[in-house]
């Protein structure tokens, strides 16, 4: 948890914004994702999902602080290309397994 509170507080001058993230689109590689939020990904990791063993994933974690909350950002990639964005719980609502599986996969990235 100490570690979110110092991200969030050397990132709070250069959090995302959601004009940036309006520009993102599915299908987008890990590199022009990371062109169009200007930022370098908090914590990033390959990760396995067990209902989809042949696809390789990663996810990016960004953080912000919004209104003195520290809001955890992910963004999910198969085979290189954007698969789905939001806040960690939004990955948990998802109607999709894989989603789900991303989603409590990423909570454990420190």
């Amino acid at each position: 948890m100490l570690k979110w509170i110092l991200a969030a507080i050397v990132l709070s001058s250069c959090t995302l914004s959601p004009g940036s993230q309006n520009l993102l689109r599915k299908g987008m590689s890990q590199a022009a994702v990371h062109s169009v939020l200007g930022l370098e990904a908090f914590a990033s990791s390959k990760i396995e999902v067990p209902s989809d063993p042949i696809n390789r994933y990663s996810v990016d974690v960004y953080v912000s602080d919004e209104d003195a909350i520290i809001k955890k950002h992910v963004f999910a990639f198969r085979n290189d290309s954007l698969l789905y964005w939001g806040l960690q719980h939004e990955f948990m609502r998802h109607p999709s397994q894989i989603i789900n599986e991303i989603g409590s996969t990423s909570a454990r990235i420190q």
